[in-house]
């Protein structure tokens, strides 16, 4: 069984967070229990979301139905969690702050890459 829900919802602000990615939340009337439990059993999943400010048509319906299934975390989330835990174990002492500590790490290392494309020409 497929965990798809559709219901009406207001938006709420947007926020953007630390590292440039956004977080907003959404408000609906009451839901069923079978809605919740939809939620419930999606909670902290990577799931997709079409937001519209009209009714969800047939043919947007079947493109939703056609999305592929997220296998697990993104790319960039797991590359951000396990340059923290590295950091965490390794480097908090010397480097207190992470966000700070990865920018500069992913500056250095994308600077690398522009170097090396450099040394090609």
């Amino acid at each position: 069984m497929s965990n798809k829900i559709l219901i009406p919802v207001v938006m709420k602000p947007i926020r953007e967070r630390v590292d440039g990615s956004a977080s907003f939340s959404l408000d609906t009337s009451i839901l069923t229990d079978e809605q919740y439990a939809i939620f419930r059993k999606l909670k902290g999943q990577a799931c997709y979301c079409l937001i519209k400010d009209s009714e969800i048509t047939a043919p947007e319906e079947d493109l939703i139905d056609g999305c592929d299934e997220f296998e697990g975390k993104s790319p960039t989330k797991r590359l951000f969690d396990r340059m923290f835990v590295y950091w965490n174990e390794v480097l908090k002492d010397a480097h207190p702050d992470f966000h700070k500590w990865r920018k500069n790490y992913l500056d250095t290392l994308g600077q690398k890459f522009l170097d090396k494309l450099n040394d090609q020409k």
